[in-house]
Formats: C-alpha cells, sequence, structure tokens
C-alpha cells in the first residue's frame, strides 16, 4: 500500500537508500551484504536490527537483482509492520515498494489461505476470531460435549472453559493439530479421561468453527503449514523471507519458516532478533528457535550488532548483568558510546502503598527539582499488568499529579465492535458470531424467538445466513412473524448494499460504513446515540 502522503519517485528513493547505508556500522553492513543462504542477525536492544534488516531487503532488489515481488518481509505486530513498510518505501519507491510483501506472520497467512481456502477445506473470505470469541464458543459447547464415563474422576478444572480453551490454545502454539492432541491422549494414561474431554471439546470447537467459516489464531498459523505441506509450488516464487523479532517465534511459526523454505526454488532466509528479549515463553515462544535454525538449516551464518544507540553506559551495564545470570543464553557483546549517564535508584518498598507514595514523591521531586525542563508528561511509569497501577493512580490523584493511563483497546468499545460486526458480516455471511450481535441492532424487531428460529433454519439449510434470511421473508411461521419479516428484508438490504460496493472493489472503509450507517440507521437510532 502506498502512503499518500508521501511520493518517492526513482531517484528520491535511490538518494534514501544510499544514505541509509552510509549510516550503517561495519557489523551492520556485513548483516546486510551477507551472500549466506541462512543468515542470523543476533541484535541487541537499540543496535539497529529492524533498520539492518529493511535495509538488507532494498539491497537484495536494488543491488542483488531480486524481484520485489519475490521478497516476503514478516514480523509480529501491525505497528511494527508499518514501521517496515514507511522504511522500505523510502528505500525503494513507489513502484517497487508496491510489489513487495510485508506483513505480519497472521496476516500473511490469512491471505494465502483467502487465496487458497478450497485446498484445505474452508470457504472464501474467513473471519478470523479474538481469544474472548473463542471462549464464548466453548461456554456454548460445554453441553454438547461426550461425557466421562469414569464418575470418580474430577473434572471441575478442565471443565472451566477457560481452562479448556488454554489447554487447545498452548497445543496449537507447539504446533499440535487436532489429531496430534489426540494421539497425545493416548500416551499419557494417568491423564486419560481428563484429556479425552478437552479433545472432544477441541473435535466439537473446531467443527464449530468450519460451521461459521471462523478461524482462530493458533489455527491460521496451523492451517497455513498444513496448506504448504499440500502444495509445495504455492511460493515458488518466493526467493528471500526475511523475518524479524525472531525471538517472539513459537513452535507453529518455527514450522512455518520450514515450510516456506521447502517451497519450490531455493530460498535466502534472513532473521533478526535477541534471544535475550524473549518474553513469549507462556506462548510456547522461546530463545531454543535459534539454535534450531541453525541445526535444520545447514551452513547458517551468525552475525551479531553490538553497537547499542538508545542507552547510557549505566543501563547498559545494569541490563546486562541481569541477562548474564542465564547460563544457558547465547554469548553476545553488547557496547555503547553513548554518555555514562545518571545512576538508577533500586527501591523495595514494604506494600503497594508505600510504592505508589514513593513514586508519586520522586515524580514530585523531579519536576520541582528541573527548573521547567522535566514536566509531568515527560515521565512514564511501567508496571506489569493493569491492575498494578490501581494505587498508583490513587496517589497521583491524592497528591494532584496529572497522569494519563494508556491502553491499547480502542477495538473493544462496544461502538467500534458492533461496527465491525457489520463489516465482519457482510465479508463473511456464514459468520455466526457476528450475526448474532448485529441482527437486532439497533433494535428491529427481531426478538430472542425470531434469532433461534433462524439459527435453526440456518442449520437446517446448512448455508450462510443472508441465504437463510432472505428465504425466512418468504415464510410464515409463528416464530417469523410479519414485522419481523419486514426488519429481516432492510437488514438484508443493508448487508447487499455493502457486499456490492466490496464487488465493485469500493476499497474506502468510510463509505462502506456510511452505507451501513445510513440504511441502518445505526448512528441515529442504535443504542448509541
Amino acid at each position: 500500500m502506498t502512503h499518500p502522503q508521501f511520493n518517492f519517485g526513482p531517484a528520491e528513493a535511490q538518494q534514501e537508500y544510499s544514505d541509509v547505508f552510509n549510516t550503517l556500522n561495519a557489523a551492520q553492513r556485513q548483516a546486510v551484504r551477507s551472500t549466506a543462504t541462512s543468515l542470523q542477525i543476533l541484535a541487541g536492544p537499540g543496535s539497529g536490527k529492524t533498520r539492518v534488516l529493511t535495509t538488507r531487503a532494498a539491497y537484495l532488489i536494488r543491488e542483488r537483482n531480486l524481484d520485489p515481488k519475490s521478497l516476503m518481509v514478516v514480523t509480529f505486530t501491525k505497528k511494527a509492520a508499518r514501521d517496515m513498510r514507511l522504511k522500505l518505501h523510502r528505500m525503494l519507491g513507489d513502484e517497487n515498494f508496491n510489489l513487495l510483501r510485508v506483513g505480519t506472520f497472521h496476516s500473511v497467512c490469512l491471505e494465502l489461505l483467502n487465496k487458497h481456502a478450497a485446498l484445505v477445506g474452508f470457504q472464501e473470505n474467513l473471519s478470523v476470531i479474538n481469544d474472548k470469541e473463542s471462549k464464548d464458543i466453548m461456554k456454548e459447547l460445554q453441553a454438547t460435549v461426550e461425557p466421562i464415563e469414569d464418575i470418580t474422576v474430577d473434572l471441575s478444572e478442565f471443565t472451566d472453559p477457560t481452562t479448556a480453551w488454554e489447554m487447545i490454545k498452548n497445543s496449537k502454539d507447539k504446533g499440535e493439530t487436532l489429531e496430534d492432541f489426540r494421539y497425545k491422549v493416548a500416551r499419557f494414561s494417568e491423564s486419560y479421561n481428563k484429556l479425552v474431554y478437552i479433545a472432544n471439546m477441541y473435535r466439537a470447537y473446531e467443527a464449530k468453527l468450519r460451521e461459521g467459516n471462523l478461524i482462530d489464531y493458533g489455527s491460521l498459523l496451523l492451517w497455513t503449514v498444513e496448506l504448504l505441506k499440500k502444495n509445495r509450488s504455492l511460493l515458488s516464487h518466493i526467493r528471500a523471507l526475511l523475518i524479524d523479532e525472531f525471538q517472539d517465534s513459537n513452535g507453529t511459526q518455527f514450522e512455518l519458516i520450514l515450510e516456506i523454505m521447502k517451497q519450490e526454488n531455493p530460498k535466502l532466509l534472513t532473521i533478526v532478533g535477541d534471544p535475550d528479549q524473549a518474553i513469549y515463553g507462556w506462548r510456547s515462544a522461546g530463545p531454543e528457535n535459534f539454535n534450531k535454525i541453525r541445526t535444520s538449516i545447514r551452513n547458517t551464518e551468525i552475525v551479531i550488532l553490538h553497537e547499542n544507540y538508545r542507552s547510557t553506559k549505566c543501563i547498559l551495564r545494569a541490563a546486562t548483568s541481569v541477562i548474564e545470570q542465564d547460563e544457558n543464553r547465547i554469548p553476545k557483546p553488547l557496547t555503547t558510546f553513548n554518555p555514562e549517564g545518571v545512576k538508577m535508584t533500586y527501591m523495595r518498598c514494604q506494600n503497594a502503598f508505600d510504592q505508589a507514595e514513593f513514586i508519586s514523591k520522586e515524580i514530585r521531586r523531579c519536576v520541582n527539582e528541573s527548573g521547567g525542563v522535566l514536566r509531568h508528561r515527560d515521565v512514564a511509569v511501567l508496571v506489569r499488568t493493569h491492575n498494578l497501577s490501581r494505587e498508583i493512580q490513587r496517589e497521583f490523584e491524592r497528591n494532584g499529579i496529572p497522569y494519563n493511563v494508556v491502553n491499547n483497546r480502542f477495538l473493544e468499545e462496544g461502538p467500534v465492535m458492533d461496527v465491525l460486526a457489520y463489516l465482519g458480516f457482510v465479508h463473511n455471511p456464514f459468520n455466526f458470531i457476528d450475526f448474532k450481535r448485529i441482527i437486532n441492532l439497533p433494535k428491529r424487531h427481531i426478538g430472542n424467538v425470531t434469532q433461534e428460529a433462524l439459527l435453526n433454519l440456518n442449520k437446517q439449510q446448512g448455508t450462510d445466513f443472508l441465504s437463510t434470511l432472505k428465504y425466512a421473508q418468504s415464510v410464515i411461521t409463528k416464530k417469523i412473524n410479519v414485522t419481523a419479516r419486514i426488519s429481516i428484508a432492510a437488514f438484508v438490504a443493508v448487508c447487499e448494499s455493502a457486499t456490492q460496493m466490496m464487488d465493485e472493489n469500493v476499497s474506502d472503509c468510510y463509505v462502506s460504513l456510511t452505507c451501513i450507517s445510513e440504511h441502518s440507521s445505526y448512528f441515529t437510532l442504535g443504542k448509541y446515540s
């Protein structure tokens, strides 16, 4: 996607690439220019790893003459992907950049699965669901799962939908399919009944997802691995795979990387990461993947970026002294030419109240003694989990310290989720989650009885919900009365108008939202008016 606020012509892009390359240190240049088939860049914090990865991608296109369409650049978060796109856009120019594939693991997998959905038994226009939606489905399935014959076994822990879902999710993160999980059940006889119950939940859950053409984040990766195993030519055009933040990769993502490398035609692999920053062990990610890459792909070259540009000497020494306690870490020196900096303070408090009071006093002291140089907005307080900030907030309020709590919950706001559900249903009319959310939003006289009748009718037909709703308009039953049929017709009209826009390649999301709001009177009659 081109960034409309910029115009990167060939000359400007070439100059940007040259300017960036000239700022690289010796180790960074070695990484960018490496001729290795498999390259592992070990990059400590603040060592410019993303700059090196994006510059290497530009180098492969500009100086190794690889087709931009043959590169796949992958990272873990949408924010990181946006940052990389901007850097690459500047160095490659509009034409080359628009041919490049840059995204997160999940976005790349979703693109592949939607393009080749039939090869793994899905419909097109898959909808990705989040953890909360997965747990809600598990709750619905509890009553339908086969009972365990041995009533002496305590299943209370495992029948909790959250616990069951976490076990299934962890299994997927390790690269285990439903069949893998069922095989594991047969091996662990001491937990046989408990695992049988989870396996049955797993099977029912996957069937429910298929019913709605839905997929969770774990299955998104698993099914892409399966897709690539069955079709070795799908990514034959890819000649270089570049991966950022490799320390965050879990078992499934590691397997996905290997499957991409096994696709037809040889490929270059570049991974960038810092084993010391592997913090996602709870979802099966860990530094051992660095060693596994070297074992799986022969002659992997290792380049260490050892200069830190971000931190003071004091902070770097402190961080190094902590991480060096890990005897199993990959040795990786890190230096900086930055100033010594201010010494850190380590304060051990008795409880949360003492901690909040100390933080508040320290902020007031720093602001008052800085002579106006330091302001409250220049101070950040980091906490491990959100609930730990409550006492700190209370202390700030007591002392008149202005503050702002930073969170990333915009997409969880009710009105935002409602609009996304409308768009999601138009994209995938099999999606029963979005259907249930929007069929009577705003209020359109389609109550619970009518909704249940529509769900049963849809199950009998085995088709998408839009087809069911069209059929229901002509059905006369006690549960679908005349008023409901009129409302159903209006709802179908909204969805068909938005669908037509998608079919006509109307890409402006604002236009689609306007269509939905105008036809459904969402913003004028809805509960948020």
